[in-house]
């Protein structure tokens, strides 16, 4: 019989093989993603990036936690508010490579989207210094519900498990034919499972940040790089929301390290008029976003997977598309994801002109579009009913088993 932990009273306890070890890797905003699953399993989480290590220890979990230094590489790209380029030295991400070699765990789970798997090709091997770490066993549990086109690759059937997400990530990797080539169960979101459990309370998010509690709330949450409204569009949109409402902007943990290195147009200005407000938040920190949508009464985004995770809460949605009829490089980047059956469950809007009057509208009519965020909702989230933590945790114990 396994070590049995749980993360609350009323988890069902989870069987997991003894001695076996578990390490995970935690992309910028995975760790509300996999850290009910860590609660259940144990193991060492692991990041490259500062940031994420400080969510991590301000969630109270140092003793399990390992910042790494995979070291940095050269790279080409544009100097922050130009066109011209320059060569930048940036840190190198986390290789689950860079983990085999250092903890050697029995299981790997990972949250990026990014190729970055265990390779046992030749070119792998070469990679990886001479090493297949065919011992051990590597799972994807993701990090968002992202529209994006990035997750859904050929890669993914190098990993030995897949966990998804719904039937909408299920019949995605079924037309790419990955499933027919990897291990893979649908277990939902585990961060859901405190939705569900009523853990998130609108009184006590809003009281945290010093907003007004009978004021009706609206979350600005863009979304990271050349997809987000931000750096062109952000002011606007936030001067855009009425005053007598309270205003909470959430910073993609990217879009917030780009700024804190001076690479987003637009990011001091923006800032300071929030901070101007009577009744705002200016978020920059890696925190999970589910609370922040708790309190939340409508949602601005862009092309962010904050946009289905959303539909939890069912409520009105806001997309400023920023790209639409902005030309041939505009439309090449709308095409990294699949944004119809998202976009048609709120309303579009292309300047932030119109957006005062739309939120205005939709919070008076909070049902539109209703019938169509609920069937996108459980279009995109298998078994909303607190327990894909459980069914995340089971499988990957089940993964180790097999080894």
């Amino acid at each position: 019989m396994g070590l049995a932990v749980q993360d609350s009273a009323d988890a069902i306890p989870v069987d997991w093989p003894e001695g076996a070890s578990v390490a995970y890797y935690v992309s910028a905003n995975g760790l509300a993603w996999v850290q009910p699953v860590h609660a259940l399993t144990g193991g060492t989480l692991c990041t490259e990036r500062p940031l994420t290590y400080e969510s991590m220890v301000a969630a109270g979990l140092r003793d399990h936690a390992r910042l790494f230094e995979p070291g940095s590489k050269v790279s080409l790209g544009l100097a922050p508010r130009s066109l011209r380029p320059q060569l930048r030295r940036r840190p190198r991400r986390l290789m689950l490579a860079d983990i085999a070699r250092e903890l050697s765990p029995d299981l790997i789970v990972t949250t990026a989207d990014r190729a970055h798997h265990l390779r046992r090709d030749l070119l792998g091997l070469m990679a990886q210094g001479g090493r297949s770490y065919r011992h051990i066993r590597q799972a994807q549990i993701f990090h968002s519900v992202s529209s994006k086109n990035l997750k859904y690759s050929p890669h993914m059937a190098a990993y030995d498990l897949l966990l998804l997400t719904g039937p909408e990530m299920r019949d995605r990797f079924v037309r790419l034919g990955v499933l027919e080539k990897v291990r893979w169960t649908m277990v939902g979101v585990p961060k859901t499972d405190a939705i569900v459990r009523g853990e998130m309370r609108r009184e006590e998010v809003l009281a945290d940040l010093g907003l007004e509690l009978s004021a009706r709330t609206v979350l600005y949450a863009p979304t990271h790089g050349t997809m987000s409204s931000f750096p062109e569009h952000g002011l606007d949109i936030c001067e855009a929301v009425p005053g007598e409402h309270n205003l909470i902007v959430k910073l993609h943990g990217l879009l917030a390290m780009a700024a804190r290195d001076g690479e987003v147009k637009g990011y001091e200005r923006t800032k300071g008029a929030v901070a101007e407000r009577e009744r705002a938040a200016f978020i920059e920190e890696e925190r999970d976003v589910l609370p922040l949508m708790a309190a939340s009464d409508l949602l601005i985004t862009d092309y962010s997977s904050v946009a289905q995770e959303f539909l939890v809460f069912d409520r009105p949605l806001v997309f400023f598309d920023h790209l639409a009829g902005g030309g041939v490089q505009a439309a090449k980047t709308r095409r990294r994801g699949e944004w119809e059956s998202i976009h048609a469950c709120g309303t579009v809007v292309t300047e932030a002109r119109a957006l005062g009057a739309v939120v205005e509208r939709l919070l008076d009519s909070p049902e539109e579009k209703g019938e169509q965020r609920r069937a996108m909702r459980d279009y995109v989230f298998y078994k909303l009913d607190g327990r894909a933590a459980q069914r995340a945790a089971t499988a990957l114990a089940e993964l180790c088993r097999a080894c």
